[in-house]
């Protein structure tokens, strides 16, 4: 368990090292570079910049029963995500990328592999996570940025 967090640490630290440069159009390589953005911000739980890669008109699509959420409501998952993680490990494959003509939005499917560690009275316990997502992206003032989500089921 002890190498199993080291390692996790030292992949944290690592993927701190991706930023991404203002664009004139999207392409394969800025996504791959915003999706690492992404993943980057959760591992190490920064709150803000994950969030500025988020519109400020985002919407994610849901269930029936509360069909939509907003950047501040993600935001409020996020934060609460954060707060009960002791550690997260966030692995991203883009398994379909449609970019626009004009180069400014796009359409991505991607799939996540989460890993969180939680510790509580004394003992850790890991949690993994699989997830598809389709995503809407657009470019604002050079900018890659998440304009609406969603969730796919497994088949």
């Amino acid at each position: 368990m002890k190498r199993l967090i080291i390692g996790m640490i030292f992949c944290v630290m690592m993927a701190g090292m991706t930023q991404v440069q203002a664009a004139d159009k999207i392409d394969t390589k800025l996504i791959k570079e915003f999706i690492n953005l992404h993943t980057t911000a959760i591992m190490q739980k920064d709150e803000p910049k994950l969030m500025a890669m988020f519109a400020e008109n985002y919407r994610q699509l849901q269930s029936i029963k509360q069909p939509v959420i907003g950047k501040q409501d993600l935001a409020k998952i996020y934060k609460n995500n954060f707060l009960m993680a002791k550690l997260i490990m966030t692995q991203a494959t883009i398994e379909e990328e449609n970019i626009a003509e004009d180069g400014q939005s796009a359409t991505i499917r991607v799939h996540f592999s989460h890993r969180y560690l939680f510790e509580y009275e004394g003992q850790q316990k890991l949690l993994d996570q699989q997830e598809d997502w389709l995503s809407d992206l657009v470019l604002q003032q050079g900018q890659l940025q998440y304009l609406k989500t969603q969730k796919l089921l497994f088949k």
